[in-house]
């Protein structure tokens, strides 16, 4: 039986709850591994690594560069733990977007160096970036939210920053719950040859 939306959001507070509590970390970085796994399951990122940042105008809770590819990846949460399910809005969206186009830009220009601590993993990341910013070839922009997207949701286009493209895609708990329903759906399919009277004859395998 399919799990409704409202009962996938419960189950998810409480997996966040009870993680955050044995492993001592911020619930907001449970929420952005949590998400991060079912993403890279998707096939729609390759890695994570878990990297909170948030000051006026930038937020970032994670990001992977893919050296192969010159793919720069940064994903900022929109979390909210709300009892209740909410609407992710255009605005949300798009100011979820602009934090990390700004880390990014400033990163990439060195500006952002200036304004971290060197011993934080803010400034890792904005040093990477900046030592990285001639192998950058592409920047995909994510955000993570426990909101659903709203159905007047416009969508963002590409752009380019600094000569290098961006482009932007949107995780939020419908989708989340719909990848969740369809990995479920394939697991509970059984296909039993015994009873169904058929068998499988196997191919011999060329030798040499």
């Amino acid at each position: 039986m399919a799990i409704e939306i409202q009962e996938f959001y419960e189950d998810l507070k409480s997996q966040l709850d009870i993680a955050a509590g044995s492993e001592g970390q911020f619930l907001e970085n449970q929420f952005s591994d949590y998400y991060s796994e079912y993403v890279m399951g998707s096939g729609d990122l390759d890695g994570f690594e878990n990297c909170y940042i948030k000051m006026r105008g930038v937020k970032v809770n994670g990001y992977f560069f893919s050296g192969d590819d010159g793919v720069l990846n940064l994903i900022t949460s929109d979390f909210r733990n709300t009892n209740n399910i909410e609407s992710l809005t255009n605005t949300d969206i798009s100011e979820g977007f602009k934090r990390l186009a700004s880390f990014y830009d400033q990163s990439s220009n060195g500006r952002m160096l200036d304004k971290l601590e060197e011993t934080s993993d803010a400034y890792e990341l904005a040093d990477l970036i900046f030592d990285l910013r001639d192998s950058i070839l592409r920047v995909r922009l994510f955000v993570f939210s426990d909101a659903v997207l709203t159905k007047q949701f416009k969508q963002i286009p590409d752009k380019n920053l600094g000569g290098v493209l961006v482009t932007h895609s949107i995780w939020d708990l419908g989708r989340l719950h719909r990848l969740a329903l369809s990995s479920r759906e394939r697991e509970d399919i059984e296909i039993n040859i015994g009873e169904s009277g058929y068998s499988i004859h196997c191919l011999p395998v060329p030798s040499g």
